[in-house]
């Protein structure tokens, strides 16, 4: 019997010491390890939301609590990668648009002549959002065209084809696992990045990275040239002249084009290192792309 008492007590000794390192090591790793934007969004705490789309660029809702705390942000578009991991989340509805502006801004998203759609999905604290958002777009001399509208979370749903509910918790986590696969593809280019930073060589690794570079950099070169249509390799871009990385000048070869149907981007994008040819094609977008020749 006293042999059975001991074994226990190492048995719960054992337990107990796993227990606290889990909760002394491993948990906080973990946390460190997730970004503020990486979080899955606490529905119980959702009180509205405050959907922005710029250009037709760049798309994305703040997620606000009751205290008009901004927090949780829901991607809606392959730019938003610029959003990602800001630490927007977790401040005051006025200083997280303060914060936001800036990065459009310097992303080129934003612009003078830029067309806002915001659409809310409640009236709390819509005034107060309408409010910080018009003065700090004139904090930064931002003359922009403003459109609202008001939307549902069942109409947002039906919009990405997901299953909508009674259930507006329901909705919001499938709103939810729809923006967090724009965020798996955020990590695995940040992942690439990481790559390529550590030799800076063309390879099978590092060749969607550097295509996307280029690619994004024809987004900014259509949307400033208002491009809806453009047949193959229309003059107004050049893409042997878009670098893809400045410390190693790579630049698309001369058998890369391109076309442009209605405001999307069709890309073969080819590049050559050493004699090795890499390349990519994209079919209308960033996330719709894939290595190797267009079909």
């Amino acid at each position: 019997m006293e042999k059975k008492i001991i074994i226990l007590l190492e048995i719960l000794f054992v337990l107990g010491a796993l227990g606290y390192y889990t909760v002394r090591e491993l948990i906080p790793e973990y946390r460190e390890s997730q970004g503020s934007s990486d979080a899955f969004l606490k529905v119980n705490e959702y009180q509205t939301m405050m959907e922005i789309e710029v250009d037709q660029s760049i798309r994305f809702a703040l997620v606000l609590n009751s205290d008009e705390t901004l927090i949780h942000l829901f991607f809606f578009h392959p730019n938003c990668e610029c959003l990602y991991n800001q630490n927007l989340e977790g401040k005051s509805l006025k200083e997280g648009i303060q914060q936001l502006i800036p990065i459009l801004i310097q992303n080129d998203f934003l612009k003078t002549n830029s067309r806002i759609f915001i659409t809310h999905y409640s009236d709390d604290y819509y005034s107060d959002f309408l409010s910080f958002f018009q003065e700090t777009l004139r904090k930064y001399d931002v003359i922009a065209t403003m459109e609202e509208k008001e939307n549902t979370l069942s109409n947002l749903c039906q919009e990405f084809e997901l299953s909508t509910s009674s259930s507006d918790r329901s909705m919001l986590r499938s709103l939810d696992f729809y923006s967090k696969e724009f965020i798996r593809v955020f990590k695995n280019h940040l992942q690439k990045t990481s790559i390529s930073s550590e030799s800076g060589e063309l390879s099978d690794h590092t060749v969607l990275h550097y295509g996307n570079i280029v690619y994004q950099k024809m987004e900014n070169m259509v949307r400033e040239q208002q491009i809806r249509m453009a047949e193959k390799n229309d003059p107004r871009i050049d893409l042997t002249a878009i670098e893809a990385r400045d410390s190693y000048s790579y630049y698309p070869t001369a058998n890369s084009w391109y076309y442009v149907m209605d405001g999307h981007i069709y890309a073969y994008l080819e590049f050559v290192d050493q004699s090795q040819v890499y390349s990519v094609c994209y079919m209308g977008s960033i996330d719709q792309v894939k290595e190797g020749e267009c079909s």
